[in-house]
């Protein structure tokens, strides 16, 4: 059974249009991976408030992108980033290397770190899909 935005139509947590978000999330996994592996509607079911849907993103959404994309922080940002330039992405952040690692002189390959992050900003959010040809 493939993926249906229509079952989340018109749920909106804090203005985020629950149905356009998971609708624009899995075009994208669609062109970067394959149409398989799109993110079910279950994943937003049980979403009532903005808290929830910061809980869904960190406990089943990032993780499962983690998994499909390898640690892929480019492809994952491309499908978590915004509509009008998804290289802009709110989720993922990049850092420069720590004291520590700088003290130690570590090797190059630990210069920048990606890690994500998880807003309670509804902005964020709209960002995914606003403007976004679903």
């Amino acid at each position: 059974m493939m993926p249906n935005p229509n079952v989340l139509k018109g749920r909106k947590i804090a203005d985020i249009d629950l149905a356009k978000l998971l609708a624009t999330i899995n075009n994208r996994i669609e062109i970067l991976y394959d149409r398989e592996h799109q993110m079910g509607h279950a994943y937003f079911i049980s979403v009532h408030t903005l808290d929830d849907l910061a809980q869904c993103f960190i406990n089943k959404v990032i993780p499962l992108l983690q998994e499909y994309f390898f640690d892929d922080y480019e492809k994952m940002c491309w499908v978590l980033g915004r509509a009008n330039d998804p290289r802009k992405c709110d989720f993922i952040t990049v850092r420069k290397r720590n004291s520590f690692q700088m003290k130690f002189n570590l090797p190059d390959v630990f210069d920048i770190v990606k890690d994500y992050r998880v807003f309670m900003n509804p902005e964020s959010y709209i960002q995914i899909y606003k403007g976004a040809d679903i």
